[in-house]
């Protein structure tokens, strides 16, 4: 009489698979967490804001009530776009925004350059270097950036566009970040709860 055997190369190689799965989806979940204790370690509110504009942006726009979604990033998109009453607007990575956008504001035109606000979901090195100009971003243009915090590649993306001489002002809200280029303010970083 034949035993068949209990594993199999094949199923050797599915349970190695799995486990290289749930390492990387345990890896990035510490991952987050680590990222998340530091950012509410080194945040703050508007009471450490000493920057009129950045003061402005977030007791004006991101501590605005109500609430516009209860999904973070998209309530910080909808925020910026009443607050700094885009005309224009580019969406990269998420189309269901757009279409949640041109229903709370008809009259936005969507993929005009230069843009008013700029919301890219999932940040890449190819698409940011594909927008850094004046052609597509002007004085009073929002980058808006999703899932900074993410995992370690699209840490890096924040950390580098945030120290980039192209934009003055940043502000980290761990959900999302923004990015301002203004060229009348001082270079100025900023980890704000929201």
């Amino acid at each position: 009489m034949r035993v068949d055997p209990v594993l199999n190369q094949a199923s050797i190689s599915k349970i190695v698979k799995r486990e290289i799965k749930l390492t990387n989806v345990f890896g990035n979940m510490l991952f987050k967490l680590k990222s998340y204790l530091k950012f509410v370690l080194h945040s703050t509110n508007e009471h450490d804001v000493h920057s009129p504009f950045v003061y402005d942006f977030v007791t004006k726009c991101l501590y605005s009530k109500p609430k516009k979604s209860s999904n973070k990033t998209l309530d910080v998109l909808l925020k910026c776009i009443a607050y700094r009453k885009a005309r224009t607007i580019q969406i990269i990575g998420n189309s269901s925004y757009e279409t949640l956008i041109d229903d709370a504001f008809p009259n936005i035109a969507f993929n005009v350059f230069p843009a008013d606000l700029i919301f890219i979901a999932h940040p890449t090195a190819k698409i940011l270097n594909g927008l850094l100009s004046e052609e597509k971003i002007h004085n009073d243009s929002v980058l808006l950036l999703g899932s900074i915090h993410e995992n370690i590649e699209t840490q890096e993306i924040w950390k580098k566009m945030a120290e980039n001489k192209f934009f003055n002002v940043s502000i980290d809200m761990f959900y999302c970040g923004a990015l301002f280029r203004r060229k009348e303010q001082k270079k100025e970083h900023f980890t704000i709860r929201i």
